[in-house]
């Protein structure tokens, strides 16, 4: 088991320092053949584009696009290290492994299921309020000898502050709805471990030694294994 979960970490550190890698480079490309293009334009269909939507285009979304690219990625070498740690543990008894497995998993289905809804909306609004502010922000420099004439300081603070707030919220909301589901999980889950240890001993009268050490380790392995849950569940929140 011990040597098990060392290979993983090392798998996972492995797994991760390519996946940014390659997600990098992809993302560099990607960011420069759109930088090629808008520079390419000609003059007529430069001049009747939107920077505001140029520069988000070119910034925000390639940050999106390599998010995309290293959640997927990271599903896979999370499953990788999952099997690995499964393997190790399910000959120990694979009825009481296979139970926890699918206790977290039905959970993490569950939330990805009820805030699958949740989630395209605060998607929606940070496109929607990241363009507002990079367009809030051009007209503020190219307004800004009428901000001075007219005293309109307070007037386009107001307008930034309302909609940085909505910002804000969305990528609040998203951090929250992202982390939250583990540490509830992790929760019900080793408290149902705690409860089927009392039960098994006081009804079925099951060796204290032997369950001690069984659901031990049982234990470890849910906290070794829910961070790759957790990290499958964030990554296609991210990908949504």
């Amino acid at each position: 088991f011990a040597l098990t979960v060392i290979i993983s970490g090392l798998l996972r550190v492995f797994c991760i320092y390519k996946i940014y890698n390659i997600s990098k480079e992809i993302v560099e490309d990607l960011s420069s053949l759109a930088y090629r293009k808008i520079i390419y334009l000609p003059y007529e269909n430069y001049i009747q584009r939107n920077s505001s939507e140029s520069i988000v285009a070119l910034n925000l979304f390639s940050d999106y696009t390599v998010n995309s690219i290293t959640a997927f990625l990271s599903i896979i070498s999370s499953i990788i290290v999952m099997s690995c740690l499964l393997s190790s543990i399910i000959f120990l008894n694979w009825k009481l492994v296979l139970t926890c497995f699918i206790f977290i998993f039905i959970n993490y289905l569950f939330f990805t299921i009820r805030l699958k809804k949740n989630f395209s909306i605060i998607a929606k609004n940070l496109v929607s309020t990241s363009q507002k502010l990079v367009r809030l922000i051009q007209e503020s420099f190219r307004a800004k000898k009428n901000i001075d004439i007219d005293n309109l300081h307070e007037e386009y603070n107001k307008i930034f502050k309302k909609v940085n707030q909505s910002y804000r919220d969305s990528h609040m909301k998203s951090s929250l709805y992202t982390r939250l589901p583990r540490y509830i999980i992790e929760s019900t889950t080793l408290v149902g471990i705690a409860i089927l240890t009392i039960f098994l001993i006081l009804i079925f009268k099951v060796e204290t030694n032997y369950l001690i050490i069984l659901l031990g380790v049982l234990a470890v392995s849910v906290q070794r294994i829910l961070p790759q849950f957790q990290q499958i569940y964030g990554a296609l929140n991210t990908i949504n």
